[in-house]
């Protein structure tokens, strides 16, 4: 029995709850997050310039658990905003979904207050809701869908991940276009993870590798009181624990990762906070597997983000399906070959 309508229920009051914190303490906070999504747009940002400039296409975007919009805002200089340019190249709309009310709004607020307010909704557009009920493209340009920061992590566990890449196909194949899902490798969770969720207690909730539990409950906050950095050795962190009404009411408790617990997060991806956020890292042959099973059709690539930018791209991985051929000279540009190809013919 799917156990999917309770778990996004669940995790959409979540997201509601902790959207500012998170838009505050991770977005535009901790710095081994903040050079993933660097190296998440400067991706993004090439594939997209690519295929409009180098290949021609006339792109129609759309992000699957949009957030806060960050995809919208660094695409947007690329619209076609005027009508006798329609028959050029370049992006004729960007589109989003995420099922957070909040985040929609904090997205909505970000492209007002970067000056792009003029483009909501005509080219520039949110949608409220779940990523599984994106009804597949059948618009007149080619569809570039993308799913960035891990969001395929919180997308319900693995049923809700094998979903994701089975409606994301179902948007791009009708007009054979390129999806991009960026996400954590679980490879990556004993230098990035470990102290990543450390340090955003207050966005997440305590960590269920660390100990004691003592505060361990929506009634209090913990805020740390430093970011841990990738392959921080510290199996401590010092926190202060703040009330349901913002007061501190103990400094400086320290938390200690139990090796038992922490042994089972490295062997299985799986990140769990007493507060029901849930996120899972996968390993790199589990997305090759559902690439293969739900994207066959295309052409398909997995990109490593240490082997494109080891400064911002550690703990990245990237899958890729084209069905126009036009990705392929960019990735073999960068060193890449298709793990699966199937020769079509390129617009």
């Amino acid at each position: 029995m799917s156990t999917l309508p309770h778990s996004y229920e669940r995790d959409r009051s979540l997201w509601n709850e902790c959207a500012d914190t998170y838009e505050r303490r991770i977005v535009h906070g901790h710095p081994d997050v903040t050079a993933y999504e660097t190296f998440e747009q400067r991706f993004i940002d090439r594939v997209a310039i690519h295929l409009t400039r180098d290949r021609g296409h006339m792109l129609h975007c759309y992000d699957f658990g949009c957030g806060s919009g960050r995809i919208h805002a660094l695409l947007a200089p690329m619209l076609i905003t005027a009508p006798e340019a329609a028959s050029s190249a370049g992006i004729a709309h960007i589109g989003g979904i995420d099922f957070s009310e909040r985040m929609i709004e904090l997205a909505r607020r970000n492209i007002i207050d970067s000056g792009l307010g003029a483009l909501l909704p005509k080219f520039l557009s949110f949608d409220i809701g779940s990523a599984f009920d994106v009804p597949p493209y059948r618009g007149n340009h080619t569809p570039l869908a993308v799913c960035v920061c891990n969001s395929i992590g919180v997308m319900q566990g693995p049923e809700g991940a094998r979903k994701l890449f089975s409606v994301m196909n179902r948007y791009i194949r009708p007009r054979n276009g390129i999806a991009v899902i960026s996400c954590y490798c679980a490879e990556a969770v004993a230098g990035y993870a470990l102290s990543n969720y450390e340090s955003t207690m207050d966005v997440c909730g305590q960590p269920c590798w660390l100990k004691p539990d003592t505060y361990a409950s929506p009634e209090y906050t913990l805020v740390p009181r430093r970011y841990k950095r990738a392959f921080d050795p510290d199996p401590a962190i010092v926190v202060d624990v703040v009330d349901a009404r913002g007061k501190c009411i103990k400094k400086e408790v320290t938390l200690t990762r139990d090796p038992e617990a922490v042994r089972a997060v490295i062997a299985t991806g799986k990140i769990d906070a007493y507060d029901n956020y849930h996120s899972r890292w996968y390993p790199i042959d589990r997305i090759k597997t559902w690439m293969r099973e739900f994207w066959g059709e295309g052409t398909l690539w997995h990109i490593q983000g240490a082997m494109l930018d080891r400064l911002h791209g550690e703990p990245a991985q990237i899958a890729v399906v084209d069905y126009s051929g036009s990705f392929e000279s960019l990735g073999r540009s960068w060193g890449f070959e298709p793990f699966h190809h199937v020769k079509r013919h390129a617009k």
